[in-house]
Order: C-alpha cells, then sequence, then structure tokens
C-alpha cells in the first residue's frame, strides 16, 4: 500500500478543533491539552508553542478509534 503526501499545514489547538469538529460536537480545549499531555494526540513544539498537523491528528485519531467515520 502506498502513502499519499500530504502538504503540512501546522495550525494552533484551537485551529485544530475548528477543523476537525463542526461547532455542535466539538470537544473542549481543555479535552484536547489533556489528549496532547498524554501523548495520544500528535503534536510538535516550535519555539515554545505547541503545533498540530490535522491530518496527521485525523489519522491518529481513526487508529485508535476515537472518531467513527462517516459514511
Amino acid at each position: 500500500m502506498t502513502e499519499t503526501k500530504h502538504e503540512i499545514k501546522l495550525t494552533s489547538a484551537r485551529g485544530l478543533l475548528e477543523q476537525l469538529w463542526d461547532e455542535c460536537g466539538r470537544p473542549s480545549l481543555s479535552w484536547l491539552r489533556q489528549q496532547q499531555k498524554v501523548n495520544a494526540i500528535p503534536h510538535v513544539k516550535v519555539a515554545g508553542k505547541v503545533f498540530f498537523d490535522p491530518v496527521v491528528v485525523r489519522k491518529a485519531l481513526d487508529a485508535c478509534g476515537q472518531v467513527e467515520g462517516i459514511e
């Protein structure tokens, strides 16, 4: 199986929540920070700030069963 490459676009925690969830079903910022703290959500630190790649985070959530796909 070949993996398709994507353009890496890093975003903030709030930006990640806005990109991956609609307003009604969006988890809280504190939930995201808790997941980040236990390394359940992939993230990178740059100059003391934390950023997320939405594509990588979505794949990680799919892989651990925290997000159900829409059919």
